[in-house]
């Protein structure tokens, strides 16, 4: 199969879809393409601006999971700024998961993400993308970490902690724990 490279450029969301159950199987969900498996894949100037409540495993504004096969995956200047409802277990304002190296530039999340309780080990939620914390210990396992094992591990915990608390999670009681 021949993959080519895809881009977003200038794109806008701002409907409303509602997924209340996942009888056809499908796990990602996105506002414009539940999941993407391609080759450079490029998200230019576009916007997440909507309501998406969706019961699916990775859910996010633009697009609900990313698989880059030459991890050239390049998101700029886009604006997540609308609601995320979900029961699944990642969510982010522009992506639901990447599952490779990829670089962002000028992304803005201002909008507002909730996720039901469920399992929450398996949780994760972040303003642009949801799952970086597996990403991270999944890197770190595997003994590639370009900055010494007790580093990388101190950058995974911190974003599991992030995550967790981003989520609604019981590790800090206080938002301000400090200052």
């Amino acid at each position: 199969m021949s993959y080519k490279p895809i881009t977003f450029t200038d794109c806008l969301y701002d409907g409303s879809c509602i997924v209340e159950t996942n009888e056809s199987g499908d796990l990602y969900f996105g506002g414009f393409v539940g999941e993407l498996n391609s080759r450079s894949i490029t998200l230019d100037n576009c916007r997440f601006e909507g309501e998406i409540d969706a019961g699916m495993e990775c859910a996010g504004g633009l697009i609900g999971y990313v698989q880059d096969m030459d991890e050239k995956t390049v998101i700029r200047n886009c604006l997540a700024d609308g609601v995320i409802r979900t029961s699944g277990s990642r969510a982010g304002g522009l992506v639901g998961m990447l599952s490779n190296v990829f670089t962002m530039e000028g992304c803005l999340a201002s909008g507002t993400l909730t996720m039901d309780e469920g399992d929450k080990l398996s949780t994760s939620m972040g303003g642009l993308i949801g799952g970086e914390s597996k990403k991270l210990a999944d890197y770190q396992a595997s003994g590639n970490s370009i900055c010494g094992s007790l580093l990388g591990k101190a950058i995974t915990y911190a974003m599991a902690v992030l995550e967790t608390n981003a989520s609604m999670g019981l590790i800090v009681a206080a938002p301000t724990a400090g200052s």
